[in-house]
Parts: C-alpha cells; structure tokens; sequence
C-alpha cells in the first residue's frame, strides 16, 4: 500500500473575506464556544482569529517545508472562483501554484461545480491557463457530488478526481481515475476532541481497514489552514500519521505516479 497526501487551499488571506462574507464573523462564533466550553484556552482563541497580526490564512509555506524534509510528493487543490465560504479568485492563486509546482509538488482544482458543466468547464481551463498544466486532477469542495458528476468531470478533462470519501480502490471513469480519499482531517479530529486518543484510534483503524482490504493507495486529506499551533491537535495529527506511515514501511507517491501504476498493472 502506498500513501497520497493531499490538501484543499480553502483560504488564502484574510482580505478575501473582508466585509464580503461572514467567514471571520463565524470562526469567531465557533472558536469563542469552544473557548467557553473549555476545549481551547484563551491564547488559542486569539490565535484562531488573528487577522489583525497575520495577513495569511494559508499555512502553505510551513507544510511544504514539512513535506520537503519527509520527501513528501503532495497535491494542493486550489479553488478556481469564489463560493461556499471560499473567496480567492484565480488570479490569488497563480502565483502561490507557480511556488508550489516550482517546488516539486503538484496541484489540482477544488472544484466547485458539480452538476454543471459549462462551469466546470470553466474551471478545468482556468486552471489549465494559470497553472500552465496539461494534466491535472480535481476534488470537490466539501466533497460534493451527484451521479453525473465523475462523468460530467471525464468529459471536461480531467486526469483524476478524488472526492470519494471511503476505503475503495481506484476505479475508471471513462478516461478519468477516481481515488477515493481514504482519511481526512475534519473526520478524524473533532473540534469537540480535547486530547489526541480519538484521533489517533480512528485513524489506526482506517488504515488496518485499508491493509486488509489489500487497497494499492492510501488517500490523506489535510487542509493546509490547519497546520498552525492554534489548531494544534490538527496539526499534531497530520504530523503523526505521517510518521506512522513511515514507521510501518509504507512509500510515499504523488497522484500521477498512481496513475501510471494503476493503468499499468490494471489494479
């Protein structure tokens, strides 16, 4: 079994959500009940809410220099317009993908149509024409999808989507690969979760769940937003089973390395 890691850039700086949505009004909420309830202190609440000293939401540079030192080859899927709590337009995200790519990793669509394909059309060109790429992947913010949607996403262009939230092995879709995300990090941390043993039983079992099923890939989702001590548990989560798959031996592989394996050998 081999690990993908992967990540949504939901977020790039606070200036996006600036008297447009209420993205800072709700983490707020959220961050003061959960200070109230006991779950963060004080220091991470401030933390949590600190457009006023860091212009970044993205923590993009802090993972990368993380998955530089693991030899980590992961895909950031970036949004290509505004919607659904996400307010970067693609002309924000070009220079942050040329970074990424220059770096050795590799980037995909967050894709935000899911049952139109003129739209996502739109989106599929956008990113073709800002990333400079011919083949790249998707995945569906909050993972949404209908039964059209793999098709419509063949059709459109794409190389793989990964918006199936299940231990599966990839399957094809026309000419498209679904690999289906095997673990996430809203999933397996709670914002309720006031120490690390939830999190770590959850995930333990996922992948024992994924070995038996003899599974090729091992799909982890991590949003980038959440590798920050203000969001410690996240953080120290994604750093664990990244240390967890090394320690059980397990290799390391991008989405396109996965493709050519999986048509190769017809998994």
């Amino acid at each position: 079994m081999k690990i993908i890691v992967s990540h949504d850039v939901d977020h790039l700086y606070w200036s996006e959500h600036f008297f447009k949505d209420l993205y800072i009004a709700k983490l707020w909420v959220r961050s003061l009940k959960l200070l109230l309830t006991g779950v963060i202190d004080a220091r991470t609440f401030t933390a949590r809410i600190n457009f006023r000293t860091d212009k970044r939401i993205n923590r993009l540079e802090e993972l990368m220099a993380f998955e530089r030192s693991m030899n980590i080859p992961a895909t950031y899927f970036f949004v290509m317009q505004p919607g659904l709590g996400v307010a970067y337009k693609a002309a924000k995200a070009k220079p942050v993908i040329e970074k990424l790519l220059d770096n050795g990793f590799s980037a995909g669509v967050h894709g935000m149509a899911y049952n139109d394909a003129a739209a996502m059309q739109q989106e599929f060109d956008t990113f073709k024409k800002i990333s400079g790429l011919n083949k790249f992947g998707i995945r569906m913010h909050y993972l949404r999808n209908d039964a059209g949607t793999r098709n419509k996403l063949a059709a459109t262009g794409y190389s793989f989507d990964s918006t199936d939230y299940e231990i599966a092995k990839p399957y094809q879709v026309e000419n498209m690969i679904e690999f289906p995300i095997s673990i996430m990090d809203v999933y397996s941390v709670r914002p309720e979760h006031k120490t690390f043993e939830k999190a770590k039983a959850y995930t333990i079992e996922k992948l024992e769940q994924a070995a038996e099923s003899n599974v090729p890939f091992f799909t982890i989702n991590f949003h980038d937003m959440l590798f920050d001590p203000a969001y410690s548990l996240y953080m120290k989560w994604f750093t664990w089973i990244i240390d967890l798959c090394k320690q059980k031996g397990y290799s390391f592989t991008s989405f396109e390395d996965a493709i050519t394996e999986h048509e190769s050998s017809n998994i």
